[in-house]
């Protein structure tokens, strides 16, 4: 299979995306429904990954790319999805899976990321100061 990036950009919420068109070698262009297929991918900081749930991040297909890497020295998880399900197939789509559908895609994946990024240190920094305020009551009370 041939695969090359088409474009890359960088989200509004600061994630580094790209996205790949495939296309499938020759013998197996005739076994399958379509010779072509667009993956786009997001790339999070390794930092953020405790705070995101990819069953809870809504993309076109799902989250069907999941895999720690190391980019420019830096330790990073990639997300990605595909749109080579049975229903890509263009008899069944409305819109068609395009590097704009790509895109949109992504600034949405983007948009869940950070959402459960601020939620997830939210609850973090709450659950530290409850942690800092019991420490101080059981000192208190363990003082007499």
């Amino acid at each position: 299979m041939k695969s090359k990036v088409i474009s890359n950009f960088k989200t509004k919420e600061n994630f580094k995306c790209y996205i790949r068109e495939n296309e499938f070698s020759s013998e197996i262009k005739d076994s399958i429904f379509f010779n072509k297929f667009k993956c786009g991918y997001i790339i999070i900081p390794t930092t953020n990954a405790n705070f995101i749930n990819i069953y809870n991040i809504y993309v076109h297909g799902g989250i069907t790319y999941y895999e720690y890497n190391v980019i420019n020295n830096k330790q990073v998880y990639v997300l990605g999805f595909d749109c080579a399900h049975y229903n890509d197939r263009i008899e069944y789509i409305k819109q068609p899976r395009t590097l704009g559908y790509c895109k949109n895609e992504l600034i949405y994946m983007s948009k869940q990321i950070k959402k459960m990024i601020k939620y997830g240190k939210r609850k973090l920094i709450k659950n530290k100061i409850k942690d800092i305020i019991n420490v101080k009551k059981n000192y208190r009370n363990n003082r007499h």
